[in-house]
């Protein structure tokens, strides 16, 4: 068995790590615990927008299909529906609850950094470094100031989901899968596809990566089978978030992305949409 000092000192770096960005979080966001609020352009016109949804989920109990706030009309599970079907956010999903926005969002990002960088084998104490960089980066305090909340959360999570993905092509697959699969649920879940899509194709280029070394090194079976339980991981990553993508899927076709019903027939430029 291992002696309490062995113990005490490899928990050391996640005890410091963690205490470390709490204070950070806490100090750059301090009025938040005097009990002000930061006002933040896109939630307060998010909240004008949800509002009537809000209303009538607290009235009736039930999600109204459909809002007049927005353009004169639109399908309400564009802007607020709980999906019951979303386990893994409405689960795993909350343990960022246990800190207030925007705090919370600064601490988690610091950490989701940090671990990452421990499943690709850096130094904890040196991880401590990169991960204050990365919540303390320019874009990603901006965002918050303006209230780009599922942007925010996204970029909390990528890391996270690179790390599992890591994992899988070099480690063990088995646990990388499931990290993977977790982390990508959860950052789907956050229904921000443009931080979702730059961090794929990132993906995407360290898969050709390890591809090309792998058939250098005549290990194809091998990544072959790292690259199933990635695939198997997405496609569980998507399956668990695939009532709001399936519904936001079916509207494109009502929106400037499908097409434009003033375009001539006989006019393929313009008509397909963006």
């Amino acid at each position: 068995m291992e002696s309490s000092k062995t113990i005490i000192r490899r928990l050391l770096p996640a005890a410091a790590a963690l205490a470390l960005f709490f204070v950070v979080s806490a100090v750059y966001f301090a009025p938040q615990f005097r009990g002000e609020v930061l006002p933040q352009h896109d939630v307060m016109q998010y909240d004008g927008m949800a509002k009537d949804i809000n209303d009538m989920r607290e009235s009736t109990g039930e999600d109204p299909q459909w809002t007049g706030r927005m353009f004169g009309g639109m399908p309400a599970y564009l802007i607020n529906v709980a999906y019951p079907a979303q386990l893994v956010k409405n689960t795993l999903g909350r343990v960022v609850k246990i800190i207030d926005t925007p705090a919370a969002i600064l601490f988690f990002a610091m950490t989701a950094m940090w671990l990452m960088l421990l499943m690709v084998g850096v130094n904890p104490w040196v991880g401590i470094v990169a991960a204050l960089a990365y919540g303390l980066s320019t874009y990603l305090l901006l965002i918050i100031g303006a209230g780009h909340v599922t942007k925010s959360w996204a970029l909390v999570y990528a890391p996270l989901m690179m790390g599992g993905i890591y994992c899988t092509l070099r480690r063990n697959p088995w646990i990388g899968g499931a990290a993977t699969a977790l982390f990508a649920s959860l950052q789907i879940g956050v229904n921000h596809p443009q931080i979702t899509y730059y961090f794929l194709m990132a993906a995407a280029l360290f898969w050709l990566s390890e591809g090309f070394f792998a058939l250098r090194g005549k290990r194809l079976r091998d990544f072959a089978k790292r690259t199933a339980v990635l695939l198997a991981a997405g496609v569980l990553a998507v399956g668990s978030n695939f009532s709001p993508l399936w519904y936001t899927l079916q509207h494109t076709r009502d929106t400037i992305r499908g097409g434009s019903e003033l375009a001539a027939a006989d006019k393929s430029d313009g008509a397909s949409g963006l």
